[in-house]
């Protein structure tokens, strides 16, 4: 491990060997603020730093010019800060040579650190400011040794595993400390893909072949658990080489190595987790390293992480790197070409001696370790015998063997030729040349023949690739190329394949068309369309003379249109049955366009019309992007009879309001929050259907705020209440919902009703005389589902975020929640004492007054039925109340006193229409002899829905005038 301890004013060849990550954490933002004077204009650069440390950023790159650093950062940004010293000393470039020996300022102190650190050393710092201001060095046997060597000036000292120390010395020999923490030392944690410990080290190539143990027969894993990492050594002989070559012949980018060298190579790759999921890991190189703090040879391990844009799925993410920023990454090792000293000093005195049992744990640059459960094993190396081209993530060609000089016909016309794949080769984008076993490849060269120049070929060396810039004219159907592939393999043999592909006659229109979302939740089916401008493609044609072509030999009649799920187009991607869309070609984006018929060619084609039907069933859901292609061709046949001319691909999502976003409380029926109800008893004479105990629900939603296709049902989990016997009571134990449907779509509104019994008859009734239900006045939670938008055949993701939405309702009675009194508002009532015919309390001296402040009769003011008896008794049934919200009232004096004798109810007599006596509550007195203490009378209540609220009122005696 080499350590690099970096100077202030003097970065020169020696700046930051790797990025320091920072990361938010109070500590550095504290150490930032401590650095005063010795730092001069540092204010707003400190603050920028500041900033950054909570931002996430990480450093990229530091530069210095003088006495000013320069930091980069991973946004491109950049922080310089001038630096001055107090004390007039130089400042001091630390480093750690290759043999340990600390060198400052270029020259050898004589003194070594340990080449073994363990990581709670690294943290330490093998080379720190001691206590007397000096340098110390950590030796082998732990223990710093003091140099003697002062430390001055400024100086940013650290490793890519500790991270790195900015440290300001004043004249006083006082030192400021800013620590930035790199990306290693701010790993925490690295798990396996499997975290049972089985295939955590992947051994398969891409063609299903295992790899095999050097006796070329057994597979590596076999007799273990999938843990052996595997290494190949290939000696690269120039005897290998043909006839007459040289190494100076060789026109690749690499220049080939020494003869005998060995090219060390691992076709393992190893699927890990590395917390924290923000920390860039694949700026950090990985060890294998044992139990004794040993590194295994040679073995130095990368990390990559995927780039997929499609979010892993369960079944897929144990086998995968992730998208960057999820912690998930795949760590395998580039093939390193190492001397014959090399050689002998990595692999004939350390790795070819492994133990195959000795555990290995994967370390991040001494930093940070996973478990110990990997193995080392020597595997056969690869040979370089065939050569794929890839196009995008489709393998076109596969070669068969390949020799000194051979060549293959990949265009489908020779048969039997040792091609696999004759896939027609697409303008303007990269095709990938590589070997089947790539890590077999040493290097690779690509060209085309002169007379080839004409299709604009272009190459990147570095990454074996080629892309045809020119498309084939379109008069001349059939295009061939020979692609002359130049190959060394890691054992030195060369190789020059000459490959004949078929060019795409297909016209590349570089179309992009950016992401669509349709609503499909639309008021008229006929509004349920998107239009695709086609001047987009037309666009995107490389030249007029293309776009001339197109327009004069399209057959519209002949376009096809098919969806997608992967930007690609995969074949195995395609949506079989996509029943609710159909497509045309219009010339004007409207409603009543005229569709372009048959035979037309490309001067009417403005817009591709899709139009949705939301009641046919088909494989199509919300809220999935999916990707719409259009192909257009010159033949009226949608068949691939039909030549191709070109194909625009088109993100579409379609979207609809989720279950949640269709339901809306009205603002007044709101019981506190958004989501939930006071629901008042809103019948009082059955209708439609509907009890007087049953709350129809729609009633509190807006008039465009209810999925009554949705259905509704209590919950189950929650204990809402105890009560008796019950020590857990739920929502759907206190309440039932009544909901009409026909078949299995719900048609009708939806009923809550409190539930008097559970198990025994009303064994959820309060035992307080009220005849509440246990159910009364809470919280009971609802749940509306629907896997489909509304009554449509779209349906939503398994997800409940869209499915479902809850809300609570709370029942309450209007005439129990009212407040009995005086018609004064206040709690007292004076009567004349009358102990033989007594006095009425009339309709003009008390009543109730409800939630919004309604005032209701408890003094009778109707006449009383023919068939029925009027008593002040909880048991009569007389109702002699107009409001049909009251069924009964019934008078008693509840006081420690017995003033009163008697208290009796009276019905209105209209008889006489000259001679109306109105109803009344009638208070016969004792006869008394004081006046002055009044008694205690109980109203009681009933309302429709069967609950009585009993409310007390003082009531004094009193003479009359």
């Amino acid at each position: 491990m080499r350590k690099k301890y970096l100077s202030a004013l003097l970065f020169g060849a020696l700046l930051f060997a790797s990025a320091g990550t920072f990361t938010s954490c109070k500590d550095y933002d504290d150490d930032i603020n401590g650095l005063r004077t010795e730092i001069t204009d540092l204010k707003s650069a400190i603050t920028e730093l500041q900033n950054a440390v909570q931002n996430g950023k990480y450093v990229t790159a530091v530069s210095g010019n003088g006495n000013v650093i320069t930091f980069t950062f991973s946004d491109g940004t950049t922080t310089p800060i001038t630096v001055e010293t107090e004390s007039g000393e130089p400042s001091q470039t630390v480093t750690i040579g290759e043999d340990g020996e600390v060198i400052i300022n270029g020259e050898g102190t004589g003194y070594y650190t340990t080449k073994t650190p363990t990581e709670a050393e690294v943290e330490a710092g093998l080379v720190k400011k001691g206590a007397n201001g000096t340098w110390e060095v950590l030796g082998e046997d732990g223990e710093y040794t003091d140099t003697k060597i002062p430390v001055s000036g400024i100086s940013v000292s650290g490793s890519d595993a500790e991270g790195y120390t900015f440290t300001v010395v004043n004249a006083n020999g006082e030192s400021q400390i800013v620590k930035l923490p790199s990306v290693a030392s701010a790993i925490t944690n690295i798990d396996f893909k499997d975290a049972t410990g089985v295939e955590i080290v992947t051994n398969t190539r891409a063609d299903g072949t295992i790899l095999k143990k050097t006796d070329g027969t057994t597979n590596v894993n076999d007799g273990t658990d999938g843990n052996n990492f595997t290494f190949s050594q290939t000696i690269f002989k120039y005897r290998n080489f043909p006839t007459g070559f040289k190494a100076s012949d060789w026109k690749g980018n690499k220049a080939l190595p020494a003869d005998e060298s060995v090219i060390l190579s691992s076709e393992s790759s190893i699927d890990v987790r590395i917390d924290p999921v923000g920390a860039d890991a694949t700026l950090v190189s990985y060890t294998l390293t044992n139990t004794k703090n040993q590194d295994a040879p040679g073995l130095t391990l990368k990390a990559v992480a995927e780039s997929g844009k499609e979010p892993l799925t369960t079944d897929k993410v144990q086998g995968r790197a992730g998208n960057l920023g999820n912690g998930l990454y795949t760590l395998s090792m580039d093939n390193k070409v190492l001397t014959k000293d090399e050689a002998k000093s990595i692999l004939d005195n350390g790795l070819e001696d492994i133990n195959p049992q000795t555990a290995y744990a994967v370390n991040a640059a001494h930093a940070a370790r996973s478990k110990y459960a990997l193995n080392i094993i020597e595997a056969q190396a690869p040979k370089l015998t065939q050569l794929t081209f890839t196009q995008g993530s489709d393998v076109k060609i596969t070669t068969g063997d390949i020799t000194t000089t051979n060549s293959f016909d990949a265009t489908g016309e020779t048969p039997n030729d040792a091609t696999t794949g004759d896939a027609p080769i697409k303008v303007g984008v990269p095709v990938q040349v590589a070997g089947v076993y790539d890590k077999a490849v040493y290097d690779i060269y690509l060209e085309v023949a002169d007379e080839d120049a004409k299709f604009n070929v272009t190459f990147d060396q570095d990454k074996h690739t080629f892309t045809i810039g020119q498309n084939p004219d379109w008069a001349t159907r059939i295009v061939d190329l020979d692609v002359i592939v130049h190959s060394v393999a890691t054992d030195g043999h060369v190789y020059t394949t000459t490959v004949t592909v078929r060019l795409d006659s297909e016209y590349n229109t570089a179309a992009d068309y950016q992401p669509v979302t349709h609503n499909i939740a639309v008021a008229n089916p006929n509004d349920n369309v998107q239009y695709f401008d086609l001047q987009t493609m037309k666009d995107g044609f490389q030249s007029q003379d293309d776009l001339d072509s197109w327009i004069k030999n399209v057959n519209l009649s002949g376009t096809s249109y098919e969806v997608f799920t992967d930007e690609a187009c995969s074949a195995s991607k395609k949506v079989v049955n996509i029943s609710k869309l159909d497509f045309d070609i219009v010339s004007e984006k409207k409603t009543d366009a005229s569709v372009v018929q048959t035979g037309e060619k490309g001067a009417s084609a403005n817009f591709v019309r899709m139009m949705v039907n939301n009641t046919v069933s088909d494989n199509l859901t919300l809220d999935k992007q999916y990707y719409v292609k259009v192909t257009f061709r010159d033949g009226a046949s949608s068949a691939n009879t039909a030549d191709i001319f070109n194909s625009i691909v088109i993100p579409v999502t379609f979207t609809a309001p989720t279950v949640a976003e269709q339901f809306t409380i009205s603002t007044n029926y709101q019981n506190g929050t958004a989501n939930s109800i006071k629901a008042y008893y809103n019948v009082w004479e059955s209708a439609n259907g509907i009890d007087v105990n049953e709350i129809d629900l729609v009633t509190f939603f807006t008039k465009d705020g209810y999925d009554k296709y949705a259905t509704l049902t209590l919950d189950t989990d929650e204990k809402v209440a105890e009560y008796g016997s019950f020590s857990k009571l739920t929502s759907n134990d206190l309440a039932k919902l009544e909901i009409i449907t026909t078949g299995d779509k719900v048609v009708g509104n939806t009923t809550i009703e409190l539930n008097k019994t559970k198990t025994a008859n009303n064994d959820l009734v309060l035992n307080d005389k009220t005849n509440r239900e246990v159910g009364y006045g809470k919280a009971l939670t609802i749940t509306a589902e629907n896997d489909h938008y509304a009554n449509t055949e779209w349906k939503y993701p398994e997800k409940a975020e869209y499915t479902d939405y809850t809300f609570t309702v709370t029942v309450l009675s209007p005439i129990y929640e009212g407040v009995i009194a005086a018609t004064d508002g206040s709690k007292n009532l004076t009567v004349i004492a009358n102990s033989e015919t007594g006095t009425d309390i009339t309709k003009d001296m008390i009543n109730l007054t409800d939630y919004a402040n309604n005032k209701y009769n408890v003094v009778p003011d109707a006449s009383v039925p023919s068939d029925k008896t009027l008593t002040n008794s909880e048991f009569n049934k007389a109702d002699v109340w107009s409001h049909k919200q009251i069924e009964n009232v019934w008078v008693d004096e509840t006081g420690k006193n017995n003033y009163i004798k008697e208290i009796k109810l009276r019905g209105l007599n209209a008889k006489d229409p000259d001679n109306i006596i109105p109803g009344a509550i009638t208070v016969i007195a004792q006869p008394i002899a004081e006046f002055t203490e009044p008694t205690e009378v109980t109203v009681h209540v009933k309302d429709v829905w069967g609950y009585v609220t009993s409310q007390p009122l003082n009531m004094t005696l009193i003479k009359a005038e």
